[in-house]
């Protein structure tokens, strides 16, 4: 999916939808962000982690560079334009990559980092996860607050849209209790799970879609599973006692 920076993720969305795909991407505002600050936050969202993130989605992106220069790191040559027209920009990232990858400290760092949902500061583990200037480049820039080019379009990979899916609380009678039941949960593949402590709850309450069996003045230690699941994944079920 191509799309221009200032369109929405639901916006977007919404034309994958009769395809049966969706962005990898999903923040809670999807309504709002858009695809720029998508690109330029990393976004990720509770069910895409570290596998489905701006990141990981990311196929190419048409930039425009502090010097003006543009450059579409979708096009078969776009390590060669690099080269011709940013020749230090070209050089310095090849430099920046063979540093990182001749330093064991360095790898075991990034490694370690980015195994995680990791938004902070810029995406240095694309000097691992790409050769050439350009493609490293253009992953440098995900998540790079605006700093280092205006995104002008991305083109992300897109992931499978189930055609059905629901969301559970599970309420428990105590956080310990929550997190115990966590393995059979988990087993059922949900798309996230969300661990959600009395405080979390007396705050959710508050909305006017709150669930009917469940009121303030009737909480005391009480927590919650928040648990989206895609159905056309899931296989099992579990028995809560």
């Amino acid at each position: 999916m191509r799309t221009q920076p200032g369109a929405t993720v639901r916006a977007v969305n919404a034309l994958l939808r009769p395809y049966g795909r969706r962005l990898g991407p999903d923040p809670a505002s999807e309504s709002a962000c858009t695809i720029g600050g998508v690109v330029a936050n990393n976004s990720s969202g509770m069910s895409c982690g570290t596998h489905a993130n701006a990141y990981r989605t990311l196929l190419a992106l048409n930039l425009v560079l502090p010097s003006g220069t543009r450059l579409d790191t979708g096009r078969p040559d776009a390590d060669d334009e690099l080269r011709r027209t940013e020749p230090a920009l070209h050089a310095g990232l090849l430099e920046l990559r063979d540093r990182v990858r001749e330093n064991a400290d360095s790898l075991r760092t990034i490694r370690r980092l980015f195994a995680i949902k990791n938004t902070m500061g810029y995406g240095v583990n694309a000097f691992l996860d790409h050769d050439q200037p350009a493609d490293i480049l253009a992953h440098l820039v995900v998540g790079s607050e605006g700093t280092l080019a205006f995104v002008a379009s991305a083109t992300f990979a897109t992931v499978p849209a189930p055609r059905f899916a629901s969301t559970g609380l599970l309420v428990l009678p105590s956080l310990a209790e929550a997190a115990a039941v966590l393995p059979e949960v988990a087993a059922t593949q949900p798309a996230s799970i969300e661990l959600m402590d009395t405080g979390s709850l007396m705050v959710a309450t508050r909305g006017e879609r709150a669930p009917a069996g469940l009121r303030a003045d009737t909480l005391a230690a009480q927590a919650a599973l928040l648990v989206p699941r895609q159905l056309g994944l899931c296989r099992n079920r579990v028995a809560l006692r």
